[in-house]
């Protein structure tokens, strides 16, 4: 099996786009082959499997530049609905549990988009 997998590595994975590998690598934590084949090794045998064709595979990963064009386009999104929102979240009439969503908490995570979404660089890809 891993000779498999360290074929997959190569040819699929470590080419890929690197929004693609570095999830893999946040949220995964598949950082290497063998990382591969240490999260493959409990599913071998398991009969609910289904098992995509590599271009069937490839179709379901978004591209860096799809990503990117989503991001953009959400940012725009942000900027002209950003007082909007902050607004209808803010406002003592929002019907939110306070406990749960307390208005510095609130605050915090509006300033944390207006960062995010402030940024001219480019998120994904080189």
């Amino acid at each position: 099996m891993s000779e498999v997998v360290d074929d997959i590595w190569r040819q699929t994975i470590y080419p890929s786009d690197r929004s693609w590998s570095s999830w893999l690598a946040g949220y995964k934590g598949l950082k290497s082959a063998d990382d591969l084949c240490r999260m493959l090794r409990p599913l071998l045998g398991k009969p609910f499997l289904k098992i995509c064709g590599d271009s069937e595979a490839r179709a379901s990963i978004p591209s860096d530049t799809a990503l990117q064009n989503a991001f953009e386009q959400l940012r725009e999104e942000w900027r002209s609905s950003h007082a909007t929102v902050s607004d209808l979240l803010m406002s003592p009439d929002a019907s939110l549990n306070r406990n749960r969503y307390r208005p510095s908490s609130v605050q915090g995570w509006l300033t944390t988009l207006d960062s995010l979404f402030a940024t001219h660089a480019r998120v994904f890809g080189d």
